[in-house]
């Protein structure tokens, strides 16, 4: 299971011309991983999460994790 949503997180992220970090942010958000835990396992801010998960946002035309989640299942 993991390495199919790896692969169609690899996907969006090609389609919607996501940052590398982007694309991580991406894929751990995949696997339910919240902000918080997230800036813990990439040794970043919050702050710095929260903007790449705007620009997640803003890249897919998504407005919430739900669509983001619904974008990443429809592949």
């Amino acid at each position: 299971m993991n390495r199919e949503l790896d692969k169609r997180c690899e996907e969006v992220a090609e389609e919607y011309g996501l940052t590398e970090r982007e694309s991580e942010i991406l894929m751990l958000l995949s696997r339910d991983k919240r902000p918080k835990e997230i800036s813990e396992i990439l040794v970043v801010s919050l702050a710095t999460v929260r903007s790449h998960v705007q620009g997640i946002y803003s890249k897919t035309g998504a407005h919430s994790y739900e669509e983001l989640d619904k974008l990443l299942n429809k592949r």
